[in-house]
């Protein structure tokens, strides 16, 4: 089976399939597909690198679990396009709440399944701008499935927010003030490996210097408000998802505030590994870590 053909079935058919019948069904047929080979390599070179923090874990477990988080995530993607309020009132559990009232910024990471998160804070009464980061189409070669699947994934996560998402350039962070100003939530992705001239958090992470993005913390602190990290992951024996809120917290130095979101992001992990999608790219959150209070200030996000 060639790239494309074996795209098609892992991003659109299977999770498709699974997302078409009551979750009940579609979890117990997601668990029977991850004993097999789908999402392979993927789950190969995320082992490859979890193996090296994680000495103790088994090799042939650990990716079962990480091919049933992709099936999880992609189906997810078909799921928050036909099931409302009633599912996620069953299927979503709770821990923890949103602030009263906002404006926050609020923080999440590729980890999981954050899509319900997005619509359990909007079902919550508050208006939510978020900023991400394009793709260009050259980058996919002659993976066109894989490239469709990027283009619909952007235009369902603009539908979960109500707005679309702001590109990341020079201009996103005055955008984003003027969300907070009106009173509107901020959301972004923390854990993206910082690019040449852009200031960055400097933490441990998994016990070895490691750099983060500054963006977020910088916004909330230069416009005083509070960022709320969220984590949702879908558990792996009944299909559940469990979405966790922690407390605000105030970000009145950039440095302790990334911190602190960095170390909820390393007991995510470690709670459950195979539910990060970035193993396979971390050393990039390594590199260059011992200079990273020596990046020029910048105000881009």
């Amino acid at each position: 089976m060639n790239g494309n053909g074996r795209d098609l079935l892992e991003l659109f058919c299977l999770p498709a399939l699974a997302a078409a019948t009551p979750w009940r069904f579609g979890a117990a047929f997601c668990r029977r597909r991850s004993n097999e080979r789908w999402y392979d390599a993927e789950a190969q070179a995320a082992w490859s690198a979890a193996s090296r923090f994680l000495p103790e874990a088994s090799a042939e477990d650990w990716t079962r679990r990480y091919r049933l988080g992709r099936l999880f995530d992609h189906a997810d993607l078909f799921l928050i396009q036909t099931r409302g309020e009633r599912w996620l009132k069953h299927w979503v559990e709770v821990q923890g709440s949103w602030p009263e009232q906002g404006p926050f910024v609020v923080v999440t990471f590729h980890y999981g399944n954050g899509f319900w998160g997005i619509r359990h804070l909007r079902r919550s009464g508050f208006t939510v701008q978020a900023v991400r980061r394009g793709f260009d189409r050259a980058l996919f070669g002659s993976a066109w499935v894989r490239y469709l699947y990027a283009q619909l994934r952007t235009r369902v996560t603009d539908r979960a927010f109500g707005l679309a998402t702001l590109p990341d350039d020079a201009h996103s962070l005055r955008r984003l003030r003027q969300a907070l100003r009106q009173g509107q939530c901020v959301l972004g992705l923390f854990d993206v490996p910082v690019e040449a001239g852009r200031k960055a958090i400097a933490a441990e992470f998994f016990g070895r210097p490691a750099r983060f993005p500054r963006g977020l913390l910088y916004l909330a602190r230069t416009e005083s408000v509070p960022i709320v990290v969220y984590t949702l992951r879908t558990d792996a024996d009944t299909g559940r998802k469990r979405l966790r809120i922690f407390p605000p917290i105030r970000v009145d130095d950039e440095q302790l505030a990334g911190r602190e979101v960095v170390h909820l992001l390393e007991t995510a992990i470690r709670e459950d590994p195979t539910a990060w999608h970035h193993w396979a790219g971390n050393a990039r959150f390594f590199a260059g870590a011992d200079a990273a209070t020596a990046q020029r200030p910048t105000e881009t996000v």
